[in-house]
């Protein structure tokens, strides 16, 4: 009897592990992966090269290990693929969207721009179109406008809802940031040419300015690098050679002093020269002199600085070292 009760005992956990296998397939063997949401509350866990989506602690499993891949949650949503073709899924596992694009990638304002077959548009998470899938390629969303190359090369804007709000004329647009966003309408070159000791004057390097969300030039085109606005600057060149940073009015407040530099969009930006770094006070219009290995952990007006293997810190407002944030004095506090 003994005997019995105990294969009946094993029989039944056998076919319990076994339904749980078949209706998830990792009890044994999964690989926690990575977080895909900023939060760090949901995690992708990895089983026999599938992938599926579980919580932070690992052991709490939402969907069974059928994705190829999930990307991170935005706006409560996630991309996600199966096989060749992407969809969407929410926090909860259930598809929002079946896998059907050839591509799909959110872009915030609960939108992801989705390729089908060679074309690209916007949906929203439900998959209803906003901007059409007949357009070469999107290219991402800012402050509430979408960017969106045609087939004749040019780009546009639309808004949120579908509206196109600045028509197709340029041939590059950056990202919107500060209300402003690097423009060319005149950047299409043959390189080639370009390159080549025949170049003309067909052939010249591009200009760059930036336009306001109306597609007007608040600040011409006439930098041949121009990056986006951080905190009210941007860093530009006039010639490649050296760059400087401008305000919003395309005024000069650092004049070009490197062909290195780096805005941190805190007020604070570096350069560097001769192999070292120099820090920046943009709103004083203060340079420090090239004298630091590495510049790192900018926190409010000091950050970490490197000479010759030693750590210290920097108070930015007053360009002196800051005893009190040292390495040395917090090994003295431990």
């Amino acid at each position: 009897m003994r005997k019995v009760i105990f294969i009946i005992i094993v029989f039944v956990l056998v076919l319990a592990l076994s339904i749980s296998y078949l209706k998830y397939g990792y009890l044994f063997g999964y690989i926690k992966s990575y977080s895909v949401d900023e939060n760090g509350n949901y995690f992708s866990y990895e089983f026999r090269n599938k992938e599926g989506l579980c919580e932070k602690d690992g052991k709490t499993f939402i969907t069974p290990p059928i994705f190829d891949e999930i990307s991170n949650f935005r706006d409560g949503f996630a991309t996600c693929r199966i096989g060749s073709k992407w969809g969407f899924i929410d926090k909860a596992g259930n598809f929002l969207v079946r896998p059907i694009y050839a591509y799909a990638s959110g872009i915030g304002n609960n939108l992801a721009e989705v390729c089908i077959g060679s074309s690209w548009g916007v949906v929203d998470i439900h998959g209803k179109f906003i901007i059409k899938p007949e357009y070469q390629s999107t290219l991402g969303a800012s402050e509430g406008l979408i960017c969106v190359r045609n087939h004749k090369d040019k780009i546009g804007v639309f808004d949120i809802t579908g509206k196109l709000v600045i028509p197709f004329k340029f041939d590059s647009l950056n990202s919107f940031s500060d209300g402003l966003a690097a423009a060319s309408t005149n950047s299409i070159i043959d390189w080639e040419r370009f390159s080549s000791a025949t170049a003309t004057h067909s052939t010249r390097r591009p200009r760059y300015g930036y336009i306001n969300h109306m597609g007007e030039f608040a600040i011409p085109e006439i930098f041949q690098a121009a990056e986006s606005f951080k905190g009210g600057f941007a860093v530009v060149s006039l010639d490649l050679q050296a760059y400087g940073i401008i305000d919003k009015t395309g005024e000069f407040v650092i004049p070009p002093v490197s062909k290195e530099v780096e805005n941190f969009g805190n007020g604070y930006a570096c350069y560097k020269k001769d192999g070292k770094y120099g820090i920046i006070d943009i709103k004083n219009k203060k340079i420090s002199k090239p004298l630091f290995d590495m510049i790192s952990n900018f926190g409010g007006d000091v950050c970490r600085v490197e000479i010759d293997g030693e750590k210290q810190a920097f108070d930015v407002k007053n360009f002196k070292f800051d005893e009190h944030n040292s390495d040395d004095s917090q090994d003295k506090k431990q």
